[in-house]
């Protein structure tokens, strides 16, 4: 709602292209996405597909200089061996202004806490799919997005599925301020490529 119509909105890890469905009515959309069998899968879905298929650890080049309003990375980071490239590489594709959002697994969770109590740290769902490379504690991924010159505007802790139907009617409970942000077993920032000479918060 901060970004009018026609921004320029890219998505990182498209997947079926479920997301850029909702948004490309309104919006500038691009989807890249490491599967060639996902991006056959997306341009089916979507009206106006603006899609590529690319490795963003090993190639940028196809987005041919670019500058985007909005980068969406939902569940991608982990996926990258050295997310702190990536996170600069999103840094220099965004404009002065721009907001990169997204969401990481969260190791400083109580739930990853109390797994390992039990001896059963295995057993932690972020864990168990073995593309993901990266986790990181919660002052980790901060100081990571922090340090390739981004804002921290909002920190939200999104809550599991049996939190998510107990709050189903006021779900905004999880993005205040005051939300317990080690609880959940991911995190979700919204970092802002800042304005020159612009104050951090």
């Amino acid at each position: 709602n901060n970004f009018k119509k026609g921004s320029k909105v890219l998505e990182l890890g498209c997947s079926y292209g479920h997301l850029l469905k909702r948004l490309e009515e309104d919006y500038d959309t691009i989807g890249i996405d490491i599967s060639t069998y996902a991006i056959s899968k997306a341009k089916k879905n979507l009206k106006r597909p603006k899609l590529i298929q690319m490795n963003l650890e090993k190639d940028c080049n196809k987005l041919n200089n670019k500058k985007f309003d909005v980068i969406i990375a939902i569940d991608i980071f982990e996926h990258f061996r050295k997310p702190d490239q990536i996170a600069k590489k999103c840094f220099g594709l965004l404009k002065d202004g721009g907001i990169l959002i997204l969401k990481v697994p969260n190791r400083s969770s109580i739930i990853l806490s109390f797994l390992k109590i039990l001896n059963k740290e295995e057993k932690w769902d972020c864990y168990k799919d073995k593309t993901h490379y990266s986790f990181l504690k919660l002052k980790e991924w901060k100081k990571l997005f922090e340090k390739e010159g981004f804002n921290i505007r909002i920190i939200a802790s999104p809550p599991t599925n049996i939190l998510k139907n107990l709050f189903r009617k006021n779900p905004k409970i999880f993005f205040s301020k005051f939300n317990l942000k080690m609880l959940n077993e991911t995190i979700s920032f919204i970092c802002k490529k800042s304005i020159k000479n612009e104050t951090s918060t």
